[in-house]
């Protein structure tokens, strides 16, 4: 750890930093410890929740235990209890039961890690209490390291366990327990040498180490879980990570959350490299990112901006962020801006200034160098030597900006309409004057309420597609994707599935796809050889296909709940329990996440917290994926109604009525609901060819455009001029998209119930056989035997096509 500061003042930054996150409360002692130091950082809720996200294993806050199973003894002796000034794991005493988790929480330790937890022997004690790691079977509940605790012998053992009846101590240590101390314990698991290295430490006896090499052969990663027996009141709470923002993969946690690794970052300045920016009116030199901040180092005032070469910048319907630090003597002001459009002349821009010596922040928008107009304003008691959190909602939620300020006394805040003619994307800026080190730090977009295309949250963006047939307007159309352009063989095949595997998603370079049956549940694969990444379980699996959206990939269970998990590393980011089960895809728009059930439900989820924002109700079971453009909801019951819902901006906590409903009287299957500019395409099939149809509506009032009879168990795909849909008795279709008129059609021997994917002129079709057919003559131009069908609209990305398959198994075919 190293001081850094700047002027007469000096600050322990990484520390300061740690204090208002998780890793310092596990520091101190933990919630039973550590209540007085955690009630100074109150109010910097945020930051302690993505804290929490990357580094907590469990903490015992939500009172939940789901997460784990128990063998040997009741799951009942277990509970989550209320302990001095938090809630713990405790053992009430009774049989011995051993409590264990494999999935579902934050993260898990693994070799490299040095973790911690907190231990109490409360009560009288017997026997004796334990906490595993590393539990590579979970089957047997065995191949683990296991921690025992034995006050009665004043005694701590570390012990590797093969097997029942094959464990083998490995170090041990006299340790003399206080009854109703708090024991931290700390695990170094090859951290920092070859050696497992353990130290227990109390107030009253100090500190007891315990060290030992591996075992060859075992385990480098895996569960955890907690043992006890007796009579006495063994407690446990907050086992968490040290150190997870050094972990090898570059983020906190497995892989990071809360900002989700890099996703969401503009600059976080860890690169020490501020070629993006340019300076006007100052030099550049007075500035300085070395060490993993933005630093004014005092001296003559310097605009520096930056207008291209970040990952992302903010723009309206943003909700992001930036830490602001007012280290040393001050005088004169900061400033961070926003939104510049005037490149030249650093001008029409938002201006965010900070001026501790007046204790005040300012919110202006300045049109020119001698045109600036503070739009809000308040009062702010600003410290030396303190970080605070700024929070920018950029008219996500509302037509105005709304700016608050973290600070040790409650948030404050300032609010404004924007001013006419104001810019709704841009640069970001930073200014320093005086001799203050003002410093800056993870400038980071938390919520974007709309994507980076007109679909409400997908991305056109080479290499991803993010969920079922590919957007949120269900179009099966990849913009700006290839496929092989002859025939295919196989790249690479894995199983994820008891059953059938539904249709994956594609992005980074991963591959999300879900199974049915118990231990199973959402897999990430590695794109380029199809190796299991990670695998986060789900009671019974899922049906539903997964999709990834700012890193963090949303699915529905068979267990009843919505799930959250981050993409980096598959651990949970929240879940949520629903009416019924969810067998759909998500939908994720303006901040929020859509999940059909089996009650006929579609529940609007914060995609953040997963906490509920309403519903809408669609009359019977939701078995089709609903749509979500521009703000509006289309949604359909596999045999009931086809509605128009209007959905509130991020967090206004609504569904509307619907604006129109088509379909109430039919007796068939109702189609997915595909959306293009001003139509919504939907077919219902009743079996009867005669009577079924696919239907074009307008958008606004569900009015019939045109219709085409067809029996049709499928969505279509949609481009720009042409609707694309395979029958029921295997005739291949592209219609006119204006009028419904047929412009070709092909026979084949095969029927799907997939939608068909459009990418570069190419129709892909999933049947019994994989299909590629020209999309402008409907000629074929090639036909892959198989002995599985294809399930769901083949995932093209990259030249590469990933398809589920019937057989439980997720391919990727690429060209012969």
């Amino acid at each position: 750890m190293t001081s850094e500061g700047s002027g007469s003042g000096s600050i322990e930054r990484r520390l300061l930093l740690r204090t208002l996150g998780a890793g310092a409360l596990a520091a101190v002692g933990g919630h039973a410890a550590a209540g007085s130091e955690r009630g100074k950082y109150e109010n910097d809720q945020r930051r302690r929740d993505d804290a929490r996200a990357r580094c907590v294993v469990d903490d015992f806050q939500d009172g939940d235990l789901s997460e784990y199973v128990a063998r040997d003894g009741p799951k009942a002796n277990w509970r989550v209890a209320s302990f001095r000034n938090g809630r713990v794991l405790q053992f009430q005493g009774g049989d011995g039961a051993d409590l264990q988790s494999y999935s579902g929480l934050g993260t898990y330790p693994r070799r490299g890690d040095r973790f911690s937890f907190n231990f109490y022997p409360v009560g009288g004690w017997e026997a004796y209490a334990m906490f595993s790691f590393g539990i590579a079977d979970p089957e047997n509940f065995q191949r683990r390291y296991e921690l025992e605790f034995e006050p009665a012998a004043n005694e701590v053992r570390l012990q590797y366990s093969r097997a029942p009846g094959d464990e083998e101590t490995i170090a041990r240590a006299s340790h003399e327990f206080e009854r109703g101390e708090l024991q931290d314990v700390e695990v170094d698991w090859a951290a920092s040498s070859d050696d497992l290295v353990v130290s227990v430490t109390d107030q009253s006896n100090g500190r007891t180490t315990l060290r030992a090499p591996e075992p060859g052969g075992a385990p480098t990663g895996g569960g955890i879980g907690f043992y006890g027996t007796g009579d006495a009141a063994w407690v446990f709470d907050y086992v968490t990570i040290l150190d997870c923002d050094d972990r090898g993969d570059g983020g906190g946690g497995n892989g990071g959350n809360g900002g989700n690794g890099d996703e969401g970052v503009v600059d976080d300045f860890e690169d020490g490299d501020l070629t993006e920016y340019v300076a006007r009116d100052g030099p550049k030199a007075n500035w300085a990112a070395d060490a993993q901040e933005l630093q004014f180092q005092g001296g003559d005032g310097a605009d520096l901006q930056s207008h291209g070469g970040l990952p992302r910048y903010p723009r309206r319907g943003d909700r992001f962020r930036l830490e602001f630090g007012t280290m040393g003597n001050w005088d004169g002001y900061a400033m961070f801006s926003f939104g510049i459009a005037d490149p030249e002349d650093f001008q029409r821009r938002y201006e965010l200034e900070f001026e501790p010596a007046d204790d005040e922040v300012r919110l202006q928008y300045s049109r020119s160098p001698d045109d600036e107009e503070t739009i809000a304003r308040t009062n702010v008691d600003l410290n030396r030597d303190w970080y605070y959190v700024m929070t920018v909602d950029w008219a996500a939620t509302g037509d105005e900006i709304v700016v608050t300020v973290g600070t040790q006394n409650p948030w404050v805040e300032l609010s404004a309409p924007e001013p006419d003619g104001a810019p709704t994307d841009g640069g970001i800026g930073f200014y320093g004057a005086g001799d203050a080190a003002w410093v800056f730090d993870d400038v980071r977009i938390l919520d974007r309420t709309g994507g980076d295309d007109d679909r409400d949250g997908t991305d056109d963006g080479d290499g991803d597609w993010p969920t079922v047939q590919y957007d949120f307007a269900n179009s099966s159309w990849a913009r700006t994707e290839t496929g092989p352009d002859g025939g295919v063989t196989e790249a690479w095949s894995t199983g994820v599935s008891f059953e059938e595997a539904n249709e994956p998603a594609v992005v980074d370079g991963s591959v999300y796809a879900t199974g049915n049956g118990n231990g199973h549940g959402l897999y990430s694969l590695n794109a380029s050889d199809g190796t299991v990444e990670w695998v986060y379980r789900i009671d019974d699996g899922s049906q539903s296909s997964p999709t990834v959206v700012d890193g963090t990939v949303y699915v529905g269970g068979n267990d009843q709940h919505a799930h959250a998990v981050d993409a980096n590393d598959g651990t949970r980011v929240w879940r949520t329990e629903l009416i019924d089960s969810c067998w759909v895809a998500p939908a994720v728009a303006r901040g929020a996440a859509f999940f059909g059930n089996l009650y006929g439900e579609v529940a609007m989820l914060d995609a953040s917290t997963g906490d509920e924002l309403g519903n809408a109700s669609v009359g019977m079971i939701v078995t089709v994926d609903p749509a979500v453009v521009d703000g509006v909801l289309y949604a359909a019951s596999a045999a009931g109604v086809l509605g128009a819902y209007d959905v509130a901006p991020a967090y206004d906590v609504a569904v509307g009525a619907s604006n129109w409903t088509r379909f109430g009287d039919v007796e068939g299957g109702i189609t997915a609901p595909t959306v293009d500019d001003d139509t919504v395409y939907v077919a219902f099939s009743n079996g009867d060819a005669a009577s079924s149809q696919l239907y074009a509506l307008d958008r606004t009032d569900g009015s019939e455009r045109w219709r085409f009879d067809v029996d049709l168990q499928a969505s279509p795909a949609v481009t720009d001029d042409s609707v694309y849909l395979m029958a029921d008795d295997g005739v291949v279709y592209a219609l006119d998209r204006s009028d419904g008129s047929e412009r070709w059609r092909r026979t084949t021997s095969e029927t799907t119930n997939a939608a068909p994917t459009v990418a570069d002129g190419v129709v892909y079709l999933g049947a019994d056989s994989l299909h590629a057919f020209d999309a402008d003559t409907g000629s074929e131009l090639w036909t892959h035997d198989t002995d599985y069908a294809v399930v769901g609209a083949p995932t093209v990305v990259d030249d590469v096509i990933y398809v589920g398959c019937t057989d439980h198994i997720v391919r990727a075919l690429v060209a012969d």
